[in-house]
């Protein structure tokens, strides 16, 4: 099986998802927290079983994106929240007998290689580090919070 996805002009290639898959048993049915959505590797692969919904959030603002093709294809059966992981007690759909909870941490290629996002030493600009929901950049951090 190929864990390639092809979105836009870019390739997203989820980690571990056929052992992701392989733990989470995805194929009994079940609703599941993707709390790290990304560009939707993992939701995609739960979503191709009619039985299962996926819950979905992310703190990157350019999730949103990926997350609204994929609604338009499982309309009833994903949902998403442009939030942090931290504020999973938050979401409105957890009257859903939960199965499983996923977090792939770390950041992706996509957003290291995105210049705007300030998160690599191999791009120049500001130290950025956002991901779109916080309220100050990683650059105002160093440059104006005093030691303490």
């Amino acid at each position: 099986m190929s864990a390639t996805i092809k979105l836009e002009n870019e390739k997203h290639i989820p980690v571990l998802l056929d052992e992701l898959v392989n733990i989470i048993s995805p194929h009994y049915g079940g609703t599941f927290i993707d709390c790290t959505f990304g560009r939707g590797g993992y939701s995609k692969k739960i979503l191709e079983n009619k039985l299962n919904k996926v819950i979905a959030l992310d703190r990157d603002s350019e999730t949103i994106k990926s997350a609204n093709k994929i609604k338009l294809k499982f309309k009833e059966r994903f949902y998403f929240e442009n939030k942090k992981f931290s504020e999973i007690d938050k979401l409105k759909y957890l009257d859903n007998k939960i199965k499983g909870i996923i977090f792939d941490l770390g950041y992706s290629s996509v957003q290291i290689n995105d210049p705007n996002k300030g998160l690599s030493f191999n791009h120049k600009g500001i130290l950025n580090m956002k991901m779109g929901i916080n309220n100050f950049s990683a650059n105002e951090v160093i440059n104006n919070l005093d030691l303490k």
